[in-house]
């Protein structure tokens, strides 16, 4: 899941910072020993310089995911 991977290494960098009460799961945790944490999955990650919050969500059953300016 790029959108995932995306998300962990905008985190990692300190440029944003994950919203983990509007988050379906911790970034580190979306895969499990048994396979994906939840079927959709969504996590919102905010700018720490001006504070817009982006939203990805991530189908697992489907394959597909998007990754948009906002709140979902």
């Amino acid at each position: 899941m790029a959108c995932i991977a995306y998300i962990q290494q905008l985190v990692s960098e300190g440029e944003f910072e994950l919203m983990q009460e509007e988050s379906t799961c911790p970034l580190e945790k979306v895969k499990t020993e048994d396979g994906w944490a939840d079927e959709i999955m969504a996590h919102m990650i905010r700018c720490k310089h001006c504070g817009q919050i982006f939203t990805c969500v991530v189908n697992t059953w489907r394959g597909s995911g998007h990754f948009k300016k906002g709140k979902e």
